[in-house]
C-alpha cells in the first residue's frame, strides 16, 4: 500500500504581553509575540515531499529505548525509512528529562556533525526538520538509531518521523 501524503507541520506562538499604564507608560498596550512557520508536504521522495510516516509511543523504563528507523513499520504498512525530513520527540513526563543520545553506535545524527546528547526537558519536545532538502537526512546502516534515554526514570515518550 502506498501512502498519499498531504498536510504538514505548523509551529506557532500566540503570546501577548500586556504592558500596564504607569509612570513611564501613559497608556496600557499589548505587545504580541506571534511568529509562525508552516511546512507543507506533498507525496514523493524529493524536497518538500514525503511518502512514509512512522509514529511510536511508550514508556522508557529506566533503560534506553532504541528505535531503528530502517526496520520500523510505517503507518502505511511499509518497512523502514531511507530518508527523514521531520523528526519529533515528545517528552510527556511532567518532572524528568529525556535524553536523545546520539553518541551510541549507528545513531541518526540529523543536522548534528558530532555525536551529542540532546536533553528534552519535561513536557517539552525536540524537532529537527529538513523539508527543503532533496534527500533530508539519509537513514542507512550507520545512521539509523534514535536512542531515548530516561536515566533511572520511567518516562512516557512519543516519536514521529516522516520522510521516504
Amino acid at each position: 500500500m502506498t501512502a498519499n501524503v498531504s498536510g504538514g507541520f505548523t509551529l506557532s506562538s500566540n503570546l501577548v504581553f500586556a504592558i500596564p499604564a504607569g509612570a513611564n507608560v501613559l497608556t496600557a498596550y499589548n505587545v504580541p509575540i506571534q511568529p509562525n512557520a508552516n511546512y507543507s508536504y506533498t507525496p514523493g521522495t524529493g524536497a518538500n515531499q514525503m511518502n512514509k510516516g512512522y509514529q511510536a509511543s511508550g514508556n522508557a523504563a529506566a533503560a534506553p529505548v532504541s528505535i531503528d528507523l530502517t526496520t520500523v513499520v510505517c503507518v502505511d504498512g511499509s518497512t523502514g525509512l531511507a530518508h527523514v525530513r521531520e523528526l519529533l520527540i515528545f517528552n510527556d513526563d511532567p518532572t524528568h528529562t529525556l535524553n536523545w543520545d546520539m553518541t551510541i553506535v549507528n545513531s541518526l545524527l540529523g543536522p548534528f556533525t558530532v555525536a551529542t546528547k540532546w536533553t528534552i526537558p519535561p513536557l517539552s519536545h525536540a524537532r529537527i526538520a529538513n523539508p527543503a532538502s532533496a534527500a533530508g537526512w539519509t537513514v542507512d546502516s550507520t545512521h539509523k538509531i534514535v536512542d531515548l534515554d530516561p536515566g533511572a526514570n520511567t518516562i512516557a515518550y512519543r516519536l514521529v518521523a516522516g520522510g521516504d
